[in-house]
C-alpha cells in the first residue's frame, strides 16, 4: 500500500491551470513526434507537395492538431537536407511549378526500420491497452465511432491510390 503523506491542497484554479500547461505541452511533443511520421507516410506512397499533404492531413484530423502548413514545408526540408527525400518540379496544370517530394533509398530504409519495426507495434499496443481501458474503467472517447471510421476510410483511400 502506498505511503499516505499529506498532499498539499491547492485550488481548482491551479489544478485547471497545471493540468492545461500539461494537455498543451504533451499535445505539442504529440506533434513534433509523430507529424514527421506522418509526412513521410504520405511521401512514401507516392511523390507530394507540401500542400497537398498539408491538405490531406487537415482534412483527415479535422482540425484537432492545428497543423499548419510551414510545419509540413520545414519537415520536408529537413528531411532532403538529411538526404531522407529527394524533390523535383514540375509545371502545375494551374499555377507555378510544384516541388514534388519522395522518398530516397536512405528514406525508406528509415521508413522502414522506424514506422513498419517501432512505431507499428508501438502504436499497436498503443491500441490495445485503449482498448483496455475503455473496457476497464469505460474512458469516453473524445472521437466518435463514426469520425474514426471516416479517418480510417479517408487513410485507406490514401493507401489504394
Amino acid at each position: 500500500m502506498p505511503n499516505k503523506r499529506k498532499v498539499k491542497k491547492i485550488s481548482k484554479k491551479i489544478q485547471n491551470a497545471v493540468i492545461s500547461k500539461q494537455i498543451h505541452r504533451l499535445h505539442v511533443d504529440l506533434k513534433r513526434g509523430l507529424f514527421p511520421y506522418v509526412i513521410l507516410f504520405f511521401v512514401k506512397l507516392r511523390p507530394h507537395y507540401s500542400l497537398e499533404i498539408f491538405r490531406k492531413i487537415s482534412h483527415i484530423d479535422d482540425g484537432r492538431f492545428n497543423i499548419r502548413q510551414t510545419i509540413i514545408y520545414q519537415n520536408l526540408k529537413k528531411f532532403e537536407a538529411k538526404g531522407i527525400v529527394a524533390s523535383y518540379l514540375e509545371k502545375s496544370t494551374i499555377g507555378a511549378k510544384r516541388k514534388y517530394y519522395y522518398l530516397t533509398p536512405l528514406g525508406n530504409r528509415i521508413f522502414n526500420e522506424i514506422v513498419i519495426k517501432r512505431l507499428d507495434p508501438l502504436l499497436f499496443m498503443f491500441s490495445i491497452i485503449m482498448e483496455k481501458m475503455n473496457l476497464g474503467i469505460k474512458v469516453k472517447r473524445n472521437i466518435s465511432k463514426k469520425e474514426l471510421e471516416r479517418i480510417q476510410r479517408h487513410i485507406q483511400e490514401e493507401i489504394s491510390t
